[in-house]
């Protein structure tokens, strides 16, 4: 089984109260034939992370699972400090233990196909929905670039760029846009079609631009302006 592991660093909001959890990881990408992909029913790209529990006590823990999007014909997994679970299940209960470090494990198979998925995971404290932590993973096979490449989001994340026919807009949570705008390189606005496709998730339908370079303007749900540059190919 050929499989691509990385580990992440998840920036935890803060609260009034000390959090029981953190959740630790990093970036890691790897450029494949897409052949690979395809001739490999096995092919699995998996983020592993460390999830920890930081008080002395035994804690009754959930998590959710929240698939943004999945290529079809792709399947995805999660493994919590105490079992591992397919597509069916998208949440479950365990305890964990006092002052444990355990590896939890995202998957993303892509059977032969080249695609992306996005899954936000929240790990949470039974009975208290603000003592969380949460990631939103990305796994991605890109056919053009042979490019496979599984990652926890930082902030916001374009791909494909260059793009064709779609341009993939992925945020945290934090960093939400509440309005996007496109932009060419005079600052002209462009009339671009946009939708919202997960809770983290939107797409532009980029198709009919021509090829060149071009802006994403995005204000923030905190009211802060960012920019984003992406190519049309």
């Amino acid at each position: 089984m050929k499989r691509i592991t990385s580990a992440l660093l998840l920036l935890i909001s803060s609260f009034s109260f000390a959090q029981t959890y953190t959740l630790s990881a990093d970036t890691f990408s790897v450029t494949v034939p897409f052949t690979d992909v395809q001739t490999d029913q096995f092919y699995v790209l998996g983020v592993d992370a460390e999830l920890t529990n930081t008080t002395p006590d035994t804690v009754a823990s959930n998590w959710i699972r929240n698939v943004q999007y999945l290529t079809s014909g792709w399947t995805t997994s999660l493994c919590d400090p105490e079992a591992c679970w397919g597509d069916a299940t998208n949440t479950e209960n365990f305890n964990f233990l006092p002052n444990a470090t355990s590896p939890v494990i995202v998957d993303f198979k892509p059977n032969q196909l080249s695609g992306y998925g996005v899954v936000k995971v929240t790990f949470r404290k039974q009975g208290n929905n603000f003592d969380n932590v949460e990631g939103t993973f990305i796994g991605r096979v890109d056919p053009g670039s042979g490019v496979s490449s599984v990652e926890k989001l930082q902030d916001i994340k374009l791909f494909p760029n260059p793009a064709k026919d779609k341009l993939i807009i992925a945020t945290t949570t934090s960093m939400l846009p509440v309005s996007i705008e496109v932009f060419d390189v005079l600052g002209k606005k462009i009339n671009a079609t946009i939708n919202k496709d997960g809770d983290n998730i939107f797409s532009v339908d980029v198709v009919n631009l021509k090829g060149g370079f071009y802006f994403l303007r995005m204000k923030l749900k905190n009211g802060s302006i960012v920019t984003r540059q992406f190519t049309k190919d």
